[in-house]
């Protein structure tokens, strides 16, 4: 997982020998903290002609891989449908949309929005934490019989948007 390399006769670095994603690598994680932990032993000796005579110095090296905002939000469908009476009251709940993101702790949370393209928005509210849609006014069928908002999941940083006809 690391290996060594020589910058000059006293020094050294050490550097990972593969792509480390704390969520693709296969690696232990701690889930408490999200993230994964190393603890290298190096040992350091002089250049004695006698084994028995080298001089050590022993120090242990943490590494820990921490989180990056490196996944989007995901929709667990690229389009919801719901249905709802015209006689439903304001704050009527329409459909609960759930995001997924693999990454950890705040990297993780997703916010719910309407897409800046998406129409029809005008009588609905959307919870940006619980994915909750529901009604911000009185629905006609005589307006229009079906709608189509456009929702999108982020993350801050990264975007997923899906379609809800109703």
């Amino acid at each position: 997982m690391f290996k060594v390399k020589t910058v000059s006769p006293n020094s050294f670095e050490i550097l990972s020998a593969i792509d480390l994603d704390r969520e693709t690598s296969g690696i232990s994680i701690d889930n408490s903290v999200g993230s994964a932990k190393w603890i290298l032993k190096v040992i350091a000796y002089d250049n004695a002609i006698i084994i028995s005579e080298r001089l050590t110095s022993t120090a242990e090296i943490l590494i820990t891989l921490e989180d990056v905002n490196d996944n989007t939000p995901l929709f667990s469908s690229n389009s919801y449908s719901a249905q709802i009476s015209e006689s439903s009251i304001i704050g009527t709940l329409v459909i609960t949309l759930i995001a997924v993101d693999l990454d950890f702790g705040p990297n993780a949370e997703v916010f719910y929005i309407f897409a800046v393209d998406s129409l029809n928005t005008a009588c609905f509210d959307i919870d940006n934490t619980t994915g909750e849609v529901r009604t911000s006014c009185v629905l006609s069928r005589e307006d229009s019989d079906t709608l189509v908002l456009k929702v999108e999941a982020t993350d801050g940083s990264n975007v997923d948007s899906v379609r809800l006809p109703f």
